[in-house]
């Protein structure tokens, strides 16, 4: 393989194209929740929400196999025809499978949401399976800069076709839904493409270290599902039990506009962990364990800063953009700590399953997810939004303690390095800022 650029590099560019991502995400949150109201904001949420939780269920932890492999060097031709090969076939099972059980689950779990619409929303699947498996493939052979700038153009787009199909045609949550559909769709054959063009690239680079087949991205991937199937429906236990429970489109708009703003914390620990993982992978144990405590401390003060600076902006732009959303500000606060902890649970995890030990991971999440059902069930009845968002943050913070004891335990550094941002990180912080301001990127 060719020399890549450093990490902190590679880094640098993710988050570049991450802002790109944060600017339009949080453009369309606003827009969406403008054009659509509170209700229809609801019933967005509960569109995408379907074909998410497929993909969840049917992944098989896979998108972290073609990582793990990719990142170890094998054959990019045999990951590129085991991802199409998985992706076709669990979109076929799952697709078919949701049209059949709809009937029956739309009453109970999506009341808010049309069924015609659901089913629609079940073609999103197989672009989401094709994307998610080809670009972990970019991911591990470390093709930061162009899968960047598909992300950046991917969030643009979709921007752009919200404000085409939902601003002016004036389409409602249809025209977002196809907004969605459209863009992702266009997303995920340019990241298919970038893939064969590096199978073609590393055909003409030499030999590899030889292929992979199902048969092992299966055995790796399943010591994953667990961990992945359980932190996700921890992200969203709380949209699924405030539709059974409360069954009110008004109030899941008002906290999905609450989940989203919170989540956009997320861009800082995605862009480290997604190239973290991977370099873990390919590490010295001893370099993993060095570098593990100062990747945490560095994310969580980015991180909370990060938190600290969307605090007013949120309370600004609901206050003055979306009045009748002030009900959403009580639960985005409470789940702002949550996120910014478990931004260093993303990373940490990542350095875990990076040294083989994904099991452990596993264990913590679905501990996490338990508590985090138990307090919505008890919590949802008697304070709505704000017990959804107060289960969250808790369970969140739970998932972050328990992380840290074990990155703990492996590492051989003590809990708090992990926790406890000092001069080195900001000094380091103030190096990136300078190196972008500039336009470098070493």
């Amino acid at each position: 393989m060719s020399e890549r650029p450093s990490f902190g590099s590679q880094v640098a560019r993710v988050y570049a194209a991450r802002v790109v991502q944060f600017g339009c995400t949080v453009a369309v949150a606003f827009l969406l929740a403008r054009l659509l109201g509170p209700s229809g904001r609801g019933e967005y949420s509960l569109l995408l929400l379907l074909p998410s939780t497929l993909f969840a269920l049917g992944q098989l932890g896979l998108p972290s196999a073609l990582t793990f492999f990719a990142g170890s060097g094998r054959s990019v031709a045999s990951l590129a025809m085991a991802a199409a090969i998985m992706a076709a076939v669990l979109a076929v099972l799952l697709v078919m499978g949701s049209l059949v059980a709809l009937p029956s689950l739309q009453p109970a779990l999506f009341a808010a949401a049309p069924l015609g619409l659901l089913q629609v929303a079940t073609v999103a699947l197989p672009i989401l399976l094709t994307s998610s498996f080809f670009g972990s493939i970019l991911w591990g052979r470390q093709l930061v800069r162009p899968y960047s700038r598909v992300l950046a153009s991917q969030s643009l787009g979709w921007l752009l076709a919200v404000i085409g199909l939902v601003g002016v045609a004036g389409l409602g949550v249809t025209g977002a839904l196809v907004a969605y559909l459209l863009v992702t769709g266009l997303g995920a054959a340019a990241v298919v493409l970038l893939v064969l063009r590096e199978r073609s690239r590393a055909a003409v680079e030499g030999p590899s270290a030889g292929p992979v087949n199902l048969g092992a991205l299966l055995s790796y991937g399943l010591r994953l599902y667990p961990a992945g199937v359980s932190t996700f429906l921890s992200y969203r236990a709380d949209l699924f039990l405030l539709s059974a429970l409360r069954g009110d489109a008004a109030a899941i708009g008002l906290y999905a506009l609450a989940v989203s703003l919170a989540e956009i914390t997320f861009q800082v620990p995605d862009s480290v962990a997604t190239l973290f993982y991977p370099r873990v992978a390919a590490a010295e144990r001893q370099e993993a364990d060095q570098l593990a405590p100062s990747i945490a401390r560095f994310t969580l003060l980015l991180t909370t800063l990060a938190a600290l600076a969307l605090i007013p902006m949120a309370w600004l732009a609901i206050r003055v953009v979306l009045p009748g959303y002030d009900g959403s500000l009580l639960p985005f606060l409470l789940l702002l700590p949550g996120t910014v902890a478990l931004g260093v649970s993303k990373v940490l995890s990542g350095y875990i399953s990076g040294l083989g030990r994904p099991e452990p991971v596993g264990i913590i999440a679905m501990v996490a997810l338990g508590v985090n059902v138990l307090l919505n069930v008890v919590l949802i009845p008697p304070l709505g939004i704000a017990g959804a968002a107060l289960a969250s943050m808790l369970s969140y913070s739970l998932h972050a303690t328990l992380t840290v004891w074990l990155a703990s335990r492996l590492s051989g550094a003590r809990a708090v390095e992990f926790v406890t941002p000092g001069r080195a990180e900001v000094n380091r912080l103030v190096e990136r800022l300078a190196s972008l301001r500039h336009g470098r990127l070493a």
